[in-house]
C-alpha cells in the first residue's frame, strides 16, 4: 500500500495545515507500508514546534519515501478548494473550528466562517487515512466517494455540517494530562 500527500500551491498557509500534513504522514507512515510521498513545495518555516527544531521541509523529507508513485496510489490532498483528483482515489481534509471531514477531492463544500484549526486538522487527518486504507484494502466501496466528517463539539451528530459551531478557539493548554483512560 502507497499514500500520496499532495499540497496545492497557495492552500498551506496555517499551523492548522502544517498539523493535517504531518498528522497524515505519520498515520500514512503505519498503514501504507509501501511509503508515504509528498508532493510539495514547503518553505523552511515552520508554524510548528518539530522535535529537534527541524525545519518542516527536513522533517517531511526525513520521513517520506522518495520512491514514485504509481498513478493508481492513493492520494490525501490539501487544498482550500475542489481539486481535480490526480489518482484513482484522492480525498481531501476539511477542517475548520470543531468540524473536520474527508472529502472526495472534487468537492468544494461551503467552508464558512470558521477558522482552520489544529485540534480539527488533526481528526480530519485521521479519517483521511482511515478512507484510504478502507479504499486500499476493498473494505468499503463507497470510500472516497462520499463525505465523511464529524463536529467534534457534538460528536454524536449525525448530521455534522448543521451541527453548532461551538465555542471560539481562543487559547489552548501547552501541556495535557490524562489519567485513568486505561
Amino acid at each position: 500500500y502507497t499514500l500520496n500527500i499532495r499540497v496545492e500551491p497557495g492552500s498551506f498557509k496555517t499551523a492548522a495545515d502544517e498539523v493535517f500534513l504531518l498528522t497524515v504522514l505519520e498515520l500514512g507512515r503505519r498503514a501504507f507500508l509501501g511509503g508515504v510521498t509528498v508532493e510539495a513545495s514547503l518553505g523552511t518555516w515552520t508554524r510548528t514546534r518539530l522535535p529537534g527544531g527541524v525545519s518542516l521541509r527536513r522533517y517531511v523529507s526525513e520521513r517520506s519515501t522518495s520512491v514514485w508513485r504509481e498513478p493508481a496510489a492513493c492520494e490525501i490532498c490539501i487544498s482550500d478548494g475542489a481539486v481535480p483528483a490526480d489518482a484513482a482515489f484522492s480525498v481531501r481534509g476539511l477542517y475548520r473550528g470543531w468540524k473536520a471531514a474527508c472529502l472526495p477531492s472534487g468537492i468544494y463544500p461551503d467552508n464558512g466562517e470558521e477558522a482552520k484549526t489544529e485540534l480539527a486538522a488533526v481528526a480530519a487527518a485521521a479519517l483521511c487515512v482511515g478512507e484510504a486504507f478502507l479504499h486500499l484494502a476493498g473494505l468499503r466501496r463507497d470510500a472516497g466517494k462520499r463525505a465523511q466528517g464529524i463536529s467534534l463539539w457534538q460528536p454524536g451528530t449525525v448530521d455534522w455540517v448543521s451541527a453548532e459551531p461551538g465555542p471560539a478557539f481562543e487559547r489552548l493548554p501547552s501541556n495535557l494530562l490524562f489519567a485513568g483512560l486505561g
